[in-house]
């Protein structure tokens, strides 16, 4: 109830404007002259009347219509009820009044003209007098039906009063108004009175401000109800009473007007903020109709798509669709909204001119006085910014384990080219023995294809290219990062990883899981820094939710998942911190030692992969972070990222065209590819390589040339070389993992990318491969064009 009246005080202030108080004042001005006159007029001229029944009839009739009138506007408006809970008190006053005095209206003065007067009278000021009861007999129920029941009964006993005009007690002596009369009449005159003093209360006390206008309305009322005890028919002080009801009527019904007034300026004032808040929103705003037909956007929802305002009203949005999502998507979208509830999420759409741009979008249902879905107002924000920051973000925690990794790293490079520079001294010693040196250069290629592989396990987690979703063996990605995270974890640290026997696809990012990994162990590994025995677990399992679980986690879509958890025993988290873990660039490390990217990058990625990511944790006991992800429903024939290859076999005399600018990989891969029975054609940049190429074009059967080189790229040779001859093939070799330069789409079945560090392992059965054929005779295969990098 106070926050209700404060409420209508903030609405209510500034209501009356200064000519509607100057107004006010001449009206209660005139109700005061209208009173002293009429009191004058009796008592200098006591036998003074002056009978007017039209005049009268006129009175009653506007009264009566009136306090109708102002009943219903009572009921009907939000604003006054609900800052007053008796206001059902004075609707029902209101009703019954009105009712009566219509019907004393129509009548000519006689026994049934007073007693509907005395009885309007009477009824209205103990229905007043009863707002003085608790509230709770306010807001029950039934009260919402008692005006309609007042009225009925005050119809009743008017209808009841003109069928049997006998029944009705006199209302009138011979010159004077009978006992009974005065009664009902003074009785509710001191219910109107009684009513005035409590809305003067609570008028004071500045909780309504319809309160001031009812106790006016009521003191009036009172006061006419008094005077009928000093009144005779048609006289000056019968006149003055029936004028003081008219003058309360008056108010009440200027009052109601002037609410009207303040409310459409008030209600056109939010109407005009909320129309300029949308206009100048920086979010796209677009609202259809239940069908889906845009009705309107505003400037933000045009800048974001590059469609004008007439290209969307009237169109769908389906305008704005693009082939990212699947058909289901939009299905679930359309359901969950067509139902009433608000849908949000993130897709991607297009714009005008074709690109796609990824958007966060919420989807609301607006209905109708029945409930009816009637339109759909959908608000948009462009999360093009938001998503290179979020790149920056997971590229620079990335960097950071990274600078962590080639520490370790570097340790077992050392350690390898040790052990290659031995081998090689032993290998010179026993050149003679064939036994040794094969035994020792066996170990030089052991120990020089394991360099390379931690070499491209590095470029692979380093790499910055676009999120790739594909069926993974998580637990073949966690064993090869655990490999990897040997280097990341001190040697004083025991590590002990646990994977059950089963692959465990998921639909995933191969090196956003291997980053997610990384960055767990990394926090793990502080967390244990000051303890005497310091040890990690990490354990890798299936697991199947049950309902309660899944009940916490609505987004989940299948209850069997695969777990993975890192626990350590370390310093643990504090409960005040538990909650901000997760939130970017919270540490409570020293500076210099973290960005506090980590534990936000891993629970980001694992919310963009659909799983859930839990936390538990005592404060020196230690932390295990637990992290679900969806297993998929059938087990996914995924390949690895090196495809299987052909046995090796040589050559058959064909002549290869080798690029290189580096003079002794040159060399030394010419003397590999003569080895296989190739005949080769060496240069050492691409520009060198074109001539080459246009002056032994028809002997020419494959092109294996070095990425990086000045002058030309090996990509631009081969653009310039399929201009001449689309169908042959070639063999691209690169240091790093990804390509400056895209390779053509049309050319990707002919094509091989090769990295250095493994080249000459896998060259024997790509150029057999390539050249199996023939050079011009058939279409080569097909190859996925994911397995090209870069």
């Amino acid at each position: 109830m106070r926050q209700a009246g404060q409420q209508e005080k903030s609405e209510g202030k500034g209501l009356l404007s200064k000519p509607a108080v100057y107004l006010l004042r001449r009206l209660i001005g005139w109700t005061v002259a209208i009173a002293l006159s009429g009191f004058l007029i009796s008592r200098l001229n006591p036998d003074w009347r002056w009978e007017q029944v039209p005049f009268h009839s006129l009175i009653e009739g506007v009264g009566g219509f009136v306090a109708l009138v102002v009943a219903y506007l009572l009921l009907k408006s939000p604003v006054l009820s609900r800052g007053l809970p008796e206001y059902i008190w004075v609707a029902c006053a209101l009703v019954g009044m009105g009712a009566l005095d219509l019907f004393h209206a129509g009548l000519y003065p006689g026994r049934q003209f007073i007693w509907f007067h005395s009885l309007s009278n009477f009824v209205g000021g103990l229905l007043f007098a009863l707002v003085w009861l608790p509230a709770r007999f306010s807001n029950i129920a039934v009260t919402i039906r008692l005006p309609l029941f007042v009225f009925c009964g005050a119809a009743a006993i008017a209808i009841l009063t003109l069928s049997v005009p006998q029944a009705v007690p006199a209302m009138k002596n011979d010159v004077d108004f009978s006992e009974i009369a005065r009664f009902l009449n003074v009785t509710g005159g001191i219910g109107f009175i009684a009513a005035a003093i409590h809305f003067v209360r609570v008028a004071t006390n500045n909780t309504f401000r319809f309160a001031p206008v009812l106790a006016n309305h009521c003191l009036l009322f009172g006061i006419s109800g008094l005077l009928f005890e000093f009144s005779m028919l048609w006289d000056a002080v019968w006149w003055e009473w029936h004028l003081l009801r008219l003058a309360a009527y008056g108010f009440i019904l200027y009052f109601f007007y002037l609410s009207y007034i303040c409310e459409r300026n008030r209600y056109e004032g939010e109407l005009r903020k909320l129309s300029q808040a949308v206009e100048a929103n920086g979010e796209g705003v677009m609202i259809t109709d239940m069908n889906g037909t845009i009705e309107y956007v505003n400037p933000a929802f045009t800048d974001i798509t590059g469609y004008s305002v007439s290209e969307l009203i009237g169109n769908n949005p389906r305008l704005l669709k693009s082939d990212v999502q699947d058909p289901k998507f939009y299905e679930q979208l359309w359901s969950t909204i067509s139902s009433g509830r608000m849908w949000s999420g993130l897709l991607i759409d297009r714009k005008k001119d074709g690109s796609y741009y990824p958007a966060r979008m919420a989807i609301s249902p607006i209905t109708g006085e029945a409930g009816e879905i009637t339109h759909y107002v959908a608000t948009q924000s462009d999360m093009t910014e938001y998503r290179k920051l979020e790149d920056q973000f997971r590229q620079a925690q990335k960097m950071e384990s990274l600078g962590t990794l080639v520490g370790g790293i570097a340790h077992d490079f050392n350690n390898m080219l040790a052990a290659i520079d031995g081998n090689l001294y032993l290998a010179s010693r026993y050149a003679e023995n064939p036994v040794i040196l094969q035994e020792r250069l066996s170990n030089i290629q052991q120990l020089s294809g394991k360099a390379a592989n931690m070499v491209q396990q590095l470029l692979t987690y380093a790499r910055k290219d676009v999120v790739r979703m594909q069926p993974v063996s998580l637990r073949d990605v966690l064993q090869s990062t655990s490999k990897l995270a040997d280097s990341l974890i001190p040697d004083n640290i025991v590590y002990d990883f646990q994977a059950c026997a089963e692959e465990l696809v998921v639909n995933a990012d191969a090196t956003q899981l291997q980053q997610l990994f990384i960055n767990l162990i990394n926090n793990a590994c502080h967390a244990v820094s000051a303890v005497a025995e310091p040890k990690l677990v990490c354990l890798l399992e299936p697991v199947t939710a049950d309902q309660a679980w899944l009940a916490k986690h609505p987004n989940l879509e299948t209850k069997q998942l695969a777990h993975f958890s890192i626990a350590d025993n370390g310093c643990g988290i504090s409960r005040s911190n538990l909650d901000k873990i997760i939130e970017p660039f919270f540490t409570t490390k020293g500076v210099g030692e973290g960005t506090g990217l980590g534990l936000s990058m891993v629970y980001g990625s694992v919310q963009r992969h659909g799983g859930v990511f839990e936390v538990e944790s005592e404060m020196g006991a230690g932390s295990t972070f637990h992290v679900y992800l969806p297993l998929m429903a059938e087990p996914a024939g995924a390949q690895s990222d090196n495809e299987a290859l052909l046995p090796d076999v040589s050559g058959d005399g064909e002549l290869i065209l080798l690029v290189d600018d580096q003079e002794e990989l040159l060399e030394t891969n010419a003397y590999v590819l003569e080895s296989m029975n190739y005949q080769v054609l060496k240069a050492r940049n691409g520009e060198e390589a074109l001539q080459l190429y246009c002056r032994e074009k028809e002997r020419i059967a494959l092109v294996l040339s070095d990425i990086v080189m000045p002058k030309m790229s090996g990509v631009k040779l081969m653009e310039t070389i399929w201009e001449m001859d689309n169908r042959l093939p070639a063999i691209l070799v690169s240091g790093y993992d990804k390509l400056n330069d895209p390779l053509p789409t049309g050319q990707l079945a002919r094509v091989r990318v090769l990295g250095k560090s493994n080249m000459v392992m896998e060259l024997g059965s790509v150029l057999h491969m390539l050249l199996a054929d023939g050079k011009h005779d058939k279409p080569l295969p097909v190859i996925d064009e994911g397995a090209v990098h870069g």
